[in-house]
């Protein structure tokens, strides 16, 4: 699907659309999960975070349209381009860092950093993508609100999640950008473990790969 900007006549984008079936997916994610994404993807824009061209529902149906990502994500990337230098991994750390450092400004915590969720583009940027489990955490009165329920992928997942205590958002987002990182110069995660309590014995004695 192709997108021209409004005010851009020689201008044409290729557009990806995510689809979301009201009817197939479970209630608790319709009743908070997909509000809260529509409502962040409303407000965020950043150069390296996913572009949202248009939002729509129709038919018990959300449609999300972006930007399209040509290079896929940056699992896709480096399974078939092998690791990453450290001058192109260390370019796409600080493009991810930078897209975490503006949503820490903005009060928004990703809470699903993945290799799967950051897509490549044709001019080898990154993007972060998929908001489905993002949230705010300030209160009104600018406290910093913690965390309980468990989001995202097992093996991206802090010490503090797997010890099932309050967390703090944000500051697991950087954990889990630290396995992105661990992953596209190794091939392979830090920590193996299928179990959330041997995952977590791993992550205190260290013994990653």
């Amino acid at each position: 699907m192709t997108y021209r900007p409004p005010d851009k006549d020689n201008e044409v984008y290729k557009m990806a659309v995510k689809v979301v079936e009201r009817s197939s997916a479970e209630d608790n994610f319709i009743k908070r999960f997909l509000p809260r994404e529509i409502e962040i993807l409303a407000e965020i824009e950043h150069p390296y975070v996913i572009t949202i061209y248009a939002m729509m529902e129709m038919n018990e149906k959300a449609f999300f349209f972006m930007r399209f990502a040509e290079n896929g994500d940056l699992l896709e990337y480096v399974t078939s381009h092998g690791a990453l230098r450290e001058n192109h991994g260390r370019l796409w750390m600080r493009q991810l860092l930078l897209a975490l450092d503006y949503l820490d400004r903005v009060g928004i915590a990703h809470r699903d950093i993945k290799c799967e969720n950051i897509l490549v583009t044709a001019n080898l940027n990154i993007k972060l993508a998929d908001f489905g489990f993002a949230r705010k955490f300030l209160a009104e009165d600018g406290r910093e609100l913690l965390c309980e329920t468990f989001c995202g992928s097992l093996s991206y997942a802090a010490p503090e999640i797997l010890e099932g205590r309050p967390f703090c958002p944000k500051k697991v987002d950087v954990w889990s950008a630290g396995i992105v990182m661990f992953i596209v110069f190794n091939l392979e995660k830090p920590f193996r473990r299928k179990a959330p309590q041997q995952l977590l014995l791993a992550q205190r004695a260290r013994a990653y790969k």
